[in-house]
């Protein structure tokens, strides 16, 4: 399944938009894909999302569908690393 929302890079400032925006109904958690750094973000992670999100580790294959979100929210340190290269 096609996710509605993907977030590239879960840290502390895109749970602090993301997590509002499925508090409030405006996102269900099934519909969010998230991709962390490695297997240690991942536990991390779990434990203060809300049930239901896809944590995928930046590794496995399944992290791509990410891509195919129509909307994304980007790491903004990983979006400033690209414009610069």
């Amino acid at each position: 399944m096609q996710p509605a929302f993907g977030v590239i890079g879960l840290g502390r400032m895109a749970q602090a938009l993301v997590v509002p925006l499925l508090e409030r109904g405006r996102i269900r958690a099934d519909q969010l894909l998230a991709v962390v750094g490695g297997g240690g973000s991942l536990d991390q992670r779990r434990g203060a999302l809300p049930a239901g999100i896809s944590l995928v580790a930046a590794d496995d294959p399944s992290a791509q569908q990410v891509w195919t979100a129509p909307v994304q929210l980007l790491r903004l340190l990983d979006l400033l690393w690209v414009n610069h290269c």
